[in-house]
């Protein structure tokens, strides 16, 4: 099999092992070369033609959509507590626990909103500003996806100006302008490919 024949089809793989229309001359008289956990690889005797289709992860989405709320509500939950602690006398102790209730519902938001785009996708938390962290997993093949996955963080924008806009808490709105500029560093590289590649994928 020919490297340069195979092409990366994004697609659900259907069950059965033959039937799969061919990209190339779109006959169905396929057969499976091989069958892995993760992938499909077919060939068309008619053509030649050999490519590779990625079996879909179904997510639960409500799930998903469950754990952003939790963690929006956890990254307020977790400001708060800082008040109360006050480890302003605490020095890098106070600062670490400080970025890490940022830092972890950020790259948790980016996680999540992989996974519910349907990418297996894990965060981890880098306590170094302005970078948060960053996502391991399956990165997204569609830039109206990455752009999506970049934007996931809004929640917290949203849940620090609700508070401000319940309390007045001063804080909060900062916090939020804060969390915006961060997006800043996920946004800009997701617009640039979006311009720079936009008409190579859907």
């Amino acid at each position: 099999m020919s490297e340069t024949q195979v092409t990366w089809v994004n697609r659900e793989t259907p069950s059965k092992k033959s039937g799969v229309p061919c990209p190339k001359c779109r006959l169905t008289k396929t057969e499976t070369v091989e069958s892995k956990k993760k992938f499909k690889v077919f060939a068309c005797p008619v053509c030649g033609y050999v490519w590779k289709e990625w079996t879909v992860w179904k997510p639960n989405k409500p799930r998903c959509v469950s754990l952003m709320a939790v963690s929006s509500l956890a990254y307020i939950v977790g400001l708060e507590l800082l008040v109360r602690l006050d480890l302003s006398q605490t020095g890098l102790v106070g600062i670490v626990v400080t970025l890490s209730v940022i830092s972890v519902p950020h790259q948790s938001l980016h996680a999540l909103a992989r996974r519910f785009l349907g990418y297996r996708a894990y965060p981890i938390p880098v306590l170094v500003p302005p970078y948060l962290g960053f996502t391991v997993g399956e990165r997204p093949w569609m830039q109206r996806d990455a752009l999506l996955v970049a934007l996931a963080p809004l929640l917290l924008t949203a849940s620090n100006w609700l508070f401000y806009a319940g309390t007045g808490d001063d804080r909060h709105l900062f916090l939020g302008i804060l969390n915006l500029f961060c997006m800043v560093f996920d946004v800009v590289p997701a617009i640039r490919a979006w311009n720079r590649r936009g008409a190579l994928l859907p």
